[in-house]
């Protein structure tokens, strides 16, 4: 799958969350069925191409994101 600074193409997302980390930091989830994507504060990302229904590769994420960032605060 293309992406711009890691973003998913629009096109391409059925899930997308927002949340703010410890710090007070922006993060976005983006999730779809090829693959998901984490967009951090400061323009880097982190995402994986993958072929699974969107809820799992969402959970799969937000899972990687809390493991790297601790407790996420939903907007």
């Amino acid at each position: 799958m293309d992406k711009v600074l890691g973003m998913m193409p629009r096109k391409e997302i059925e899930i997308e969350e927002r949340y703010l980390d410890i710090n007070g930091y922006d993060i976005v989830i983006q999730a779809g069925v090829h693959g998901w994507s984490i967009l951090y504060s400061g323009l880097s990302s982190e995402f994986k191409d993958i072929d699974d229904s969107s809820d799992n590769n969402f959970k799969e994420a937000y899972n990687i994101a809390t493991s790297n960032l601790g407790i996420l605060l939903k907007l």
